[in-house]
């Protein structure tokens, strides 16, 4: 009964069937949940929360003083959602800066329609020391705005400052376990660059803070320490920062890290002083489901048998929800080895969650039962973070049914179908139907305009589908709207070309569900043009205004660093083969030479094409289709979108699978 439930939730709650995931134990580092130390954020530059002073006699309504510790070039932005206010950048000398001003703006969507304005000054000769930043308001502000914005908890501006690349803030966040009532913290730290010169025994941090800024705008800030005791710091004077609290309620978290030192600490003048910062966009979940300590075999098939793991604390709703698990057999010896990964989407059925075992990976790895579980754990796909975690083996009970021969010899030339990989498809086979799309063209985050249908763009391309849904969507989310988009079209075989988070749209839906993808051919099942697979570390940045100003779609957890790189663990093997990326960037050569959009070059690693940066665009296991020079991520920025290469989109036209 448990396994017919189990079957008939799963059918009638997915936008369509699901995938029954699997792999062998080769594959298990892939799978699990990444290592916390090695998704880094690193900034070269320091970034300001800003709060306006209203009640003051003066128009002044705010003064920030920054070190500069190197004689160089540095570029400073400034962004507010009130325009028009009267900026002042005073050298460590008091005397107005000879600054060049250019007026740019951030990105906070793939449409440029919510862009907030920056002011952007860019110092040639700059003197070593504390400059001074003074906001004032004068007649032509809109007095209604800024008194909405000054209202408002949220920062009311953002200031960035970038010196050189000779000095560098890594930052990670201490657990990716995150739901309410569990700790959230950070771990920070300074390096020089190789080629700077600093002695990093003499370079030394004087004040570390973590500012957080709390799902209703408030913000709080937290000391950070480093005596190996405080704030989930492990090691004594290892110049590593760490700060923590605890979450009591959900939602979205901006978790900063400001250092401010001096790259001589035994130097007593302060004209060495350095600031950087660097920021972390989490979203905590409200998920009370824990792991059980038992799970039961449930036979299905001569191939396939069911492993319902208990669930608990599920009396409340619980988000969607991801499941991994490694399983573990018994050879003839007696000995625990590594048999298979399982996973995939799952649902609660009378306390358990259930997922597919292929028995061919039990005689491949030379195993009979009885079987263990190791490793479980389960994601909420609205964070795609995880938020129940067994750190026990579970016994799987009544699993000690196989014949005992496989565990003399294991099979290790026998072939791992794609059936053993994702289960048997359910779709029948369907004849296209003549006028129906059979080219699904998809769009990127928070945007009313499909690029790939702006302008000429849609001429290129045959047969095509262009959906636009504007909104901040998890990609779990994003793939069951577009897949009900798709079903409405009555598209049956169809590849994808997509856009920025579109490839991660696509990939999802590739992985997770039967779809008309399965019945493509002919081509390339998924090509996709700027996307962030590793994320965005503008998507944690100060860049993420939006969320930072309460305006626009908000942040979006998968498009940064920390989230993208747990979605991307359940992105399996299979599914990456079928993947083809390409990327563009400005024309690559130093920061102060070329770029896509200025103040986002300022918090994003180079080289980019003004959102997505090219290191964290790889997708290992996919097709690398390469990288093209002077095209920018979309509109409004140094280099024409990458959309618009008519080149490019004839060729992936060509090359779609249909």
């Amino acid at each position: 009964m448990l396994c017919v439930l189990l079957f008939a939730l799963l059918a009638i709650s997915q936008a369509a069937p699901v995938k029954h995931l699997a792999g062998p134990p080769s594959e298990f580092a892939t799978h699990r949940i990444p290592e916390v130390s090695s998704v880094e954020t690193l900034e070269r530059s320091s970034s300001r929360n800003i709060w306006f002073d209203t009640e003051a006699a003066s128009s002044v309504l705010a003064t920030h003083t920054f070190p500069v510790e190197s004689a160089t070039k540095f570029v400073l932005s400034f962004a507010s959602p009130v325009e028009g206010l009267t900026l002042e950048l005073l050298t460590p000398a008091g005397k107005p800066a000879n600054a060049r001003i250019e007026k740019q703006s951030f990105r906070i969507d793939d449409d440029a329609k919510d862009n907030i304005p920056v002011t952007a000054f860019v110092v040639e000769d700059a003197l070593v020391g504390v400059y001074t930043f003074t906001i004032s308001t004068n007649a032509q502000v809109d007095k209604d705005l800024l008194t909405s914005v000054v209202n408002n908890p949220r920062p009311d501006a953002i200031l960035t400052f970038i010196v050189d690349d000779n000095l560098t803030i890594r930052s990670h966040l201490q657990s990716f376990h995150l739901k309410v009532g569990q700790e959230v913290g950070v771990v920070a730290t300074i390096t020089p660059s190789a080629t700077s010169g600093y002695d990093a025994n003499l370079l030394g941090v004087s004040s570390a803070v973590m500012e957080v800024i709390l799902p209703d705008g408030t913000s709080v800030d937290l000391t950070m320490h480093d005596d190996g005791l405080t704030g989930g710091d492990m090691v004594a004077n290892d110049k590593s920062f760490s700060a923590n609290m605890k979450v009591t309620q959900p939602g979205v978290y901006i978790l900063g890290s400001v250092l401010d030192g001096e790259l001589d600490m035994t130097d007593e003048t302060t004209t060495d002083a350095f600031q950087r910062s660097s920021q972390h966009v989490v979203v905590v979940s409200g998920a009370t489901v824990e792991i059980g300590s038992k799970a039961i075999l449930s036979p299905m098939s001569d191939s396939r048998s069911l492993i319902n793991i208990a669930v608990t604390n599920v009396e409340t709703e619980q988000p969607p929800l991801r499941a991994y698990a490694e399983v573990y057999g018994t050879a003839a010896d007696g000995s625990k080895k590594p048999a298979a990964w399982i996973g995939g989407l799952v649902e609660i059925a009378e306390g358990f969650i259930g997922l597919e075992l292929p028995l061919d990976f039990l005689q491949i790895a030379g195993v009979s039962g009885p079987l263990y579980l190791n490793n479980v754990y389960l994601s909420d796909l609205h964070t795609s973070f995880p938020v129940a975690i067994s750190t026990e083996e579970i016994e799987v009970s009544a699993s000690n049914v196989f014949p005992r021969h496989w565990g003399f010899q294991a099979l290790s030339n026998m072939t791992i179908t794609r059936e053993m990989r994702v289960g048997v498809n359910p779709l029948p086979k369907v004849a296209k139907v003549e006028g129906v799309p059979d080219l699904l063209l998809l769009p990127g985050y928070c945007t009313d305009e499909n690029p790939w249908a702006r302008g000429n763009n849609a001429a290129k391309f045959t047969n095509g589908f262009f959906p636009v849904d504007r909104g901040n969507y998890a990609n779990h989310e994003y793939a069951t709207r577009i897949l009900a988009l798709v079903e409405a079209q009555g598209m049956t075989s169809y590849g994808v070309i997509a856009h920025s988070q579109g490839g991660m749209v696509s990939t999802h839906i590739h992985n997770y569900f039967f779809s008309g993808l399965e019945s493509a051919t002919g081509g390339r099942l998924i090509q996709s043009v700027g996307t962030p697979y590793n994320g965005n570390t503008a998507a944690g940045s100060a860049a993420n205004l939006g969320q930072i100003f309460g305006i626009g779609c908000g942040a979006s957890t998968d498009l940064s660093r920390d989230g993208a790189v747990n979605w991307l663990s359940g992105i399996s093997s299979t599914t990456r083969a079928d993947v083809n990326y390409y990327t563009t960037t400005y024309k690559q050569g130093t920061w102060f030479g070329d770029y896509c959009s200025l103040p986002m070059n300022m918090v994003l690693q180079w080289p980019n094409d003004g959102v997505t940066e090219l290191t964290y665009a790889q997708l290992p296991g996919a097709v690398n289709r390469g990288n093209t020079e002077k095209w920018c991520h979309s509109t409004e920025m140094g280099y024409p979108p990458q959309s618009d290469d008519a080149t490019r989109n004839q060729a992936m036209n060509a090359a779609a699978a249909r």
